[in-house]
C-alpha cells in the first residue's frame, strides 16, 4: 500500500520485484504463486543490498540469507522459478514494476537492508542497478 508508514512498509521487501514476477508470468498465460515470486524478489533484493552493505561482514550475512532462500526456492519451487528465469526480460520486467502504485513514471522504490532485521524503505532502483542486482540474483538461481 503505498500509503503505509513505518514499521509496516518492511514487509515490502521483495515485493517490488514480485509484482514484476507475477505480472511477467500473466502475460505468458502462467501462474506464479505469490510466495515463489516474493522469495525471488527478496533474494535480488538482498543481492542489491550486499551490493550496499557498510562492512564485509553485513555483505557476507545478507549473501547468506539469500542462499538459504535459494535453498527454499530450489526445494520446492523449481518449475515456476525456472520459469520466471526463462521468461525474464530486464525492460520487461522494468515497466511492469513501474506499474506499482508506489512508484512514479522513471523510479521503482524498493526496500533495501542496512542489515539483517534493518530495513530501510522506498530507495530508489534505477534501471542499471536493478539489471546487474538481478543478475547476481540470477548466477545463484541458475545453480
Amino acid at each position: 500500500d503505498e500509503r503505509e508508514g513505518g514499521e509496516r512498509q518492511t514487509l515490502n521487501f521483495g515485493h517490488t520485484i514480485r509484482r514484476g514476477l507475477e505480472s511477467r508470468a500473466v502475460e505468458f498465460h502462467r501462474t506464479m504463486p505469490h510466495r515463489i515470486a516474493v522469495g525471488m524478489g527478496m533474494l535480488c533484493s538482498l543481492h542489491w543490498s550486499a551490493q550496499n552493505a557498510a562492512t564485509s561482514e553485513i555483505e557476507s550475512q545478507l549473501k547468506q540469507a539469500a542462499l538459504r532462500i535459494r535453498t527454499w526456492l530450489a526445494a520446492g519451487a523449481s518449475e515456476p522459478m525456472n520459469q520466471a528465469l526463462n521468461d525474464f526480460d530486464a525492460r520487461a520486467m522494468w515497466n511492469l514494476m513501474l506499474k506499482d502504485k508506489k512508484n512514479d513514471q522513471q523510479l521503482v522504490l524498493d526496500v533495501v537492508l542496512e542489515d539483517i532485521g534493518k530495513a530501510l524503505w522506498n530507495r530508489p532502483l534505477t534501471f542499471d542497478s536493478f539489471e546487474s542486482y538481478w543478475t547476481a540474483a540470477l548466477s545463484i538461481l541458475s545453480r
